[in-house]
């Protein structure tokens, strides 16, 4: 077989198995999107200073009151991820790689599923893991304040059995655009 053919097959193969991955991406069940907000990043990380409060509105009586959004240091490093499968060249050879067909459509869900994995992840270690202002997640002593008056807000109400950890609820506000956490 020549190499122009081979070419021109592991070409069609390639877009069929793109075709495959695409369709299971599309099939996949997101709920994460139900308390994420989705952002798109063009770079190794990307920084969400400004997250911490969208400001009020204000009547607009003399000058524009501009409110600094970037009063945090935080920053998501963005991770990459991959799946890998071996296509046997004789399957090539033979033109018999549309078998394959449902592995790539089912690697296409896999990827479209694992943000609910990590996402939903986040909220279980919502008690360990960190949040932009430093604290974790779920705090007592969430700083709300930026004027030096010391004020905090709680968004954790420790279970009235502490010893039974058998039962975690949440209580989100996903009615904005900015959800409670990120993707």
């Amino acid at each position: 077989m020549g190499i122009n053919n081979v070419n021109a097959i592991v070409k069609q193969a390639s877009t069929a198995f793109a075709v495959n991955f695409g369709e299971g991406l599309d099939g996949a069940e997101q709920e994460y999107l139900q308390v994420a907000t989705k952002l798109k990043s063009g770079s190794s990380s990307t920084g969400y200073g400004f997250l911490q409060q969208v400001p009020k509105l204000d009547e607009w009586l003399v000058e524009r009151q501009l409110k600094k959004l970037d009063e945090y240091d935080y920053e998501i490093k963005n991770k990459l991820f991959e799946s890998s499968v071996v296509v046997n060249r004789t399957d090539f050879e033979d033109n018999d790689y549309g078998k394959y067909s449902p592995v790539f459509e089912d690697l296409g869900r896999v990827a479209a599923q694992y943000p609910n994995e990590h996402v939903f992840k986040l909220l279980t270690d919502g008690l360990t893991g960190l949040c932009f202002d430093g604290q974790p997640f779920f705090s007592e002593n969430h700083v709300i304040d930026d004027v030096g008056l010391g004020l905090t807000a709680s968004n954790y109400y420790p279970p009235a059995d502490p010893a039974n950890k058998t039962t975690q609820w949440y209580l989100l506000d996903t009615s904005r655009s900015i959800k409670p956490l990120i993707w």
